[in-house]
C-alpha cells in the first residue's frame, strides 16, 4: 500500500497587490486513509477513506479575520472576524446521506471600519435530506435586524421564512453609486419548496428612504411605498418621495416567470420634479409616463410640461472651418441597445411648455 507524508507550503499568497500571507498543508497518505490539515487563521482537518468513499472535514474558526477571504471575494472595504465551527461528513457514494451543521459563536462584519452585521449563537444544521435553520438573529448597522428560520427536506418540502427591518445604509455595501442613503425596508418574505418547485412570497414597506441620485447629486427623499412580490409578478403599490420641492408617484406591476421579469405595466407620475443633467441642463417639469410591453415589445407614452429650465453646455462651433473642411467623419457608429424593454422601445411623448 502507498504511503505519503509532507507538507505544502505557499509563501507570500498576493491578490491583486494585496499580501494575504503564508498558508501550509499537511497531507498524510497511511493505510488507503488521506488525512489534510492547516492553520491559517482557522484549523481545518479532513480525511477520506480510498477503497470506501467516507469523508470527514471540519474547520475551527478563533477570531478568524475575514479580510482576507472579502479580498477575493473583490470587497476590499469589508472587514470582519467570526469565531465557531462548521463540520461535515458522509460518502461521496451516498452523498444523501451527508451530515453537516455549522455553530457560530459570534460573526461580526465590518463596512469601512463600522459594524454593519452582527450575531451571536447561529446554526443550521443538515442530516440526510432533512435541514434545520432553528432560528438565526442578526443585527444590521445600529438598529435594524433580521431573522430567518425554516426546516424540511431538500428536493421535496422545504420551508424556509425570513422577517427584518433593514437599514438602506447596509445596502451601500452592495451598491456602490449609492451615497448618503437613509430610511430602512421592512421585509416579509418565505421560501417554500412545493412539488419540486420553489416558491417565493415577499412583503416590503419603504418607510423614509433617502438617497443621493448617481452622477447628479440630486437628493431623493421621503419615498415611502409598498411591494409585493409572488411568484406572477412584482407589484408596486402607493410609491411617493420627493426631490427638493418637488413629488412623485409610481404604480404599476412588472410580471415574473420563473423569477425573471416579463410584461411591464408602470405608471409615473410628476409635479414640480427637477431633472438636472450635469454640465448640460437643469430642468423643472409635471409628467406623467405610462410604459406598457415585455421584453422584446415596448411602449413609453405620456406628456411633460416644462415649467423651467436652464440649457448651459459650451459648445463650440468655426462655422468656415467646417464649410470648408473635407474631414472624412470619425464619429464612431453607435452600437445598437440589446437591453431587454429598450432594445424596441417605442416612444410616445407630448411635450409642452407652461
Amino acid at each position: 500500500r502507498p504511503s505519503l507524508r509532507g507538507d505544502i507550503i505557499l509563501k507570500d499568497v498576493f491578490i491583486d497587490q494585496d499580501r494575504l500571507g503564508d498558508a501550509s498543508i499537511s497531507i498524510d497518505l497511511q493505510d488507503e486513509i488521506l488525512r489534510l490539515s492547516g492553520k491559517q487563521g482557522l484549523d481545518f482537518k479532513a480525511s477520506y477513506i480510498i477503497g470506501r468513499g467516507d469523508f470527514s472535514a471540519s474547520a475551527v474558526f478563533d477570531n478568524l479575520d475575514l479580510a482576507p477571504y472579502f479580498q477575493i471575494a473583490r470587497y476590499p472595504d469589508l472587514s470582519g472576524t467570526v469565531t465557531g465551527e462548521v463540520q461535515g461528513s458522509g460518502n461521496i457514494h451516498s452523498l444523501r446521506d451527508t451530515r453537516a451543521s455549522m455553530n457560530l459563536k459570534h460573526l461580526s462584519v465590518l463596512f469601512m471600519d463600522r459594524e454593519i452585521i452582527a450575531g451571536d449563537s447561529l446554526s443550521a444544521h443538515l442530516s440526510g435530506k432533512d435541514i434545520s435553520v432553528p432560528g438565526i438573529h442578526l443585527v444590521l448597522g445600529e438598529k435594524g435586524w433580521v431573522n430567518i428560520e425554516g426546516q424540511g427536506t431538500l428536493n421535496e418540502a422545504l420551508s424556509l421564512r425570513a422577517d427584518g427591518d433593514i437599514p438602506l445604509q447596509v445596502l451601500d455595501v452592495f451598491f456602490e453609486d449609492l451615497s448618503d442613503t437613509s430610511g430602512k425596508a421592512l421585509i416579509s418574505g418565505q421560501l417554500d419548496l412545493i412539488d419540486e418547485k420553489y416558491v417565493f412570497r415577499a412583503d416590503l414597506e419603504l418607510v423614509d428612504i433617502a438617497f443621493l441620485v448617481p452622477y447628479t447629486d440630486q437628493k431623493v427623499h421621503g419615498i415611502n411605498g409598498h411591494i409585493a412580490v409572488t411568484p406572477e409578478a412584482l407589484t408596486l403599490k402607493d410609491i411617493a418621495g420627493m426631490s427638493e420641492k418637488g413629488r412623485f408617484d409610481l404604480s404599476g406591476t412588472v410580471g415574473l416567470r420563473e423569477m425573471m421579469p416579463e410584461d411591464i405595466d408602470l405608471k409615473l407620475q410628476a409635479f414640480s420634479l427637477p431633472i438636472r443633467v450635469p454640465e448640460t441642463m437643469d430642468l423643472t417639469a409635471d409628467m406623467t409616463i405610462a410604459v406598457k410591453g415585455t421584453r422584446d415589445d415596448t411602449l413609453m407614452q405620456g406628456s411633460v410640461a416644462l415649467l423651467e429650465g436652464v440649457y448651459f453646455r459650451d459648445v463650440e462651433v468655426n462655422l468656415i472651418t467646417e464649410a470648408v473642411s473635407e474631414r472624412p467623419e470619425t464619429r464612431a457608429p453607435r452600437k445598437p441597445v440589446t437591453l431587454p424593454y429598450l432594445r424596441n422601445m417605442k416612444l410616445d411623448i407630448r411635450v409642452n411648455r407652461r
